[in-house]
């Protein structure tokens, strides 16, 4: 390999890790969202159908189909930021992939003194499987769908 062959590879190595940087950042931009909205909704549905009738500007027959229309939109926003965020993932798993190959080939089996091969992506790669975060991650989306989903079955249940 040239030295222009590696001034290129190494750069390129640092842009991806850059890329994999403002993905991660995404997707914990798009779960604040959704989390946000979901708050946003619950509480005005919520302080719609506590107040008395006679605190109520707008008459019941109007507030009601408000309420159950926008109790869905937690549920559609949640499940649409899940979806980008799984592909989100997966696109750094697939660079990820890509710069395990190019450590591979610049620290060509390298091993520190417990004879394990260097590098963060083959670290990564090996104790993802076992990881809390990824477990963690799955269970707050999961979380968040369901309290959307409660939060449409109560709007419904309660009117």
């Amino acid at each position: 390999m040239t030295d222009n062959q590696k001034d290129f590879l190494l750069r390129e190595y640092d842009k991806l890790n850059n890329e994999v940087a403002k993905l991660l950042e995404e997707t914990r931009t798009r779960e604040k969202y959704s989390l946000t909205i979901i708050s946003v909704v619950s509480a005005w549905i919520y302080t719609e159908i506590i107040k008395h009738p006679k605190d109520i500007n707008i008459p019941k027959d109007t507030i009601i189909p408000i309420i159950h229309l926008l109790s869905w939109i937690p549920l559609i926003i949640t499940i649409i930021y899940g979806i980008s965020v799984l592909l989100l993932y997966k696109n750094i798993k697939w660079i990820g992939s890509y710069l395990s190959r190019l450590e591979t080939t610049f620290l060509e089996s390298l091993k520190d003194n417990k004879q394990k091969e260097l590098g963060w992506e083959k670290h990564f790669d090996e104790n993802n499987k076992k990881s809390w975060f990824v477990v963690w991650t799955w269970t707050f989306w999961l979380l968040q769908i369901i309290i959307a989903v409660v939060l449409v079955c109560k709007s419904y249940s309660i009117i």
